[in-house]
C-alpha cells in the first residue's frame, strides 16, 4: 500500500490502543530495557508493536494466530502505514501470523515481552508465560 492512499481503518481508534499499550509498557518495563528488542504475543492489530518503537525497541515482532479476527478493523496490509502515521519507522517492526511455539524463536531472542489484553483468551497461560520467559534474554522484563 502507498503512503499516498488513504487508510480504511479507524486511525484514531489505533492511536487509542498505541497509547493504552503505550502506558504499559511505560507502567511496566524498566527504561533501559524498553530499547531492546521486543515481543508482543497475541499482538492483534499490531499496537503494541507500535507503542514498542515509540518508547525506542530497536526491533519489534509481533505474533498473532489469526490476523482475520482483526479485519473488521484493520487490514494487516495497512501496518506500515500505520506505523509512519505513529511516527515509527515499519521497518524495525515484523508481524507474523503463526502458533507462538511453532514460531521457534530461539532462546533469549528479546529484551523484554508483552502480552497485552489477550492472556485470558489461552487455555494454558502458564504455558504462554513460560515460553515468554524463555524469549527473554537475562534481566528481561514482560507484562502479562
Amino acid at each position: 500500500m502507498s503512503r499516498d492512499m488513504k487508510l480504511f481503518s479507524d486511525t484514531e481508534n489505533m492511536r487509542g490502543r498505541v497509547r493504552h499499550a503505550y502506558e504499559k509498557i511505560k507502567w511496566f518495563i524498566p527504561e533501559d530495557v524498553r530499547r531492546g528488542r521486543f515481543l508482543d504475543i497475541g499482538c492483534g492489530t499490531g499496537n503494541g508493536v507500535i507503542a514498542g518503537l515509540q518508547h525506542g525497541a530497536t526491533f519489534a515482532v509481533g505474533v498473532d494466530r489469526n490476523f482475520a479476527e482483526f479485519g473488521h478493523e484493520y487490514d494487516v496490509r495497512e501496518f506500515p502505514d500505520l506505523c509512519i502515521a505513529q511516527g515509527v519507522d515499519p521497518k524495525k517492526a515484523l508481524l507474523l501470523e503463526a502458533n507462538i511455539f511453532e514460531s521457534r524463536f530461539a532462546p533469549q531472542s528479546f529484551d523484554y515481552a508483552m502480552m497485552l489484553d489477550s492472556l485470558e483468551h489461552v487455555p494454558t497461560p502458564e504455558r504462554f508465560i513460560k515460553y515468554a520467559y524463555e524469549c527473554l534474554s537475562g534481566g528481561g522484563g514482560g507484562y502479562f
